[in-house]
């Protein structure tokens, strides 16, 4: 779960792997994720500074391998999570439309600046302040346009991402599952858009494109999943 996936819940900082080689003669290594805010000179995080990589791996397996073998719930919860990523961008089109013609505004402004210095009109200190106001406002209107445009891409790669786990779960089928490389796991974690939180009493959180929260209990004692 490297690579952003594991987030620390004291300081909301990701976590990142470690790993550890007792000596005394042993070459086993053992696999961690630490928090990085310990190691910053600006102050302490209340989360637990280190936990086990393959605690916290097992359990969160448990809890994603568990929603794949069923594809009937997987659907529902991605889509739930696609809508709910529409949703947060209501008319988008509307939208899109508007900034469009706020950044056709400003180019017929800045025409109409250039003409007006031509004609002596205003000068061309007048013509400067005037295109950087306009240059600002271009800027805005394309700033809001390519925000637009990567949510709805967001959702459309969502959309396929849903579509392709599920055929692959349907031509492989659910045990085989069972024997992924943990580099296959970390690409469904990725289509999945995992995110796992260790909270301060070292519960671990799991979200993702499979709908609700799920909680799993404490590192040490053994995995129950509740719904949130």
């Amino acid at each position: 779960m490297s690579g952003g996936l594991i987030q620390c819940g004291g300081c909301g900082r990701r976590m990142t792997s470690t790993s550890i080689t007792p000596g005394n003669g042993r070459t086993k290594r053992y696999f961690y994720y630490r928090c990085t805010k310990p190691l910053e000179s600006s102050g302490t995080c209340p989360g637990p500074k280190i936990v086990s990589a393959e605690k916290v791996e097992t359990k969160v397996w448990q809890v994603v391998s568990s929603i794949l073998k069923d594809p009937k719930t997987l659907r529902a919860g991605f889509d739930a999570f696609v809508e709910s990523e529409r949703t947060a961008i209501p008319n988008h089109k509307r939208e899109a439309k508007a900034w469009a013609e706020k950044l056709a505004e400003a180019d017929r402004k800045r025409s109409r600046c250039q003409d007006m210095a031509a004609e002596g009109l205003i000068t061309f200190e007048e013509l400067g302040e005037k295109l950087l106001v306009l240059e600002e406002a271009r800027k805005a209107a394309q700033r809001e346009l390519e925000a637009l445009k990567g949510k709805r891409d967001r959702i459309a790669e969502l959309e396929q991402d849903r579509d392709a786990l599920l055929a692959s779960l349907i031509q492989i089928g659910s045990e085989a599952l069972d024997t992924l490389t943990p580099d296959e796991k970390h690409q469904l974690y990725r289509i999945l858009r995992l995110e796992v939180v260790v909270r301060e009493d070292r519960t671990v959180e799991v979200s993702g494109a499979f709908g609700d929260s799920f909680d799993v209990c404490t590192l040490e004692s053994q995995c129950r999943i509740a719904l949130r």
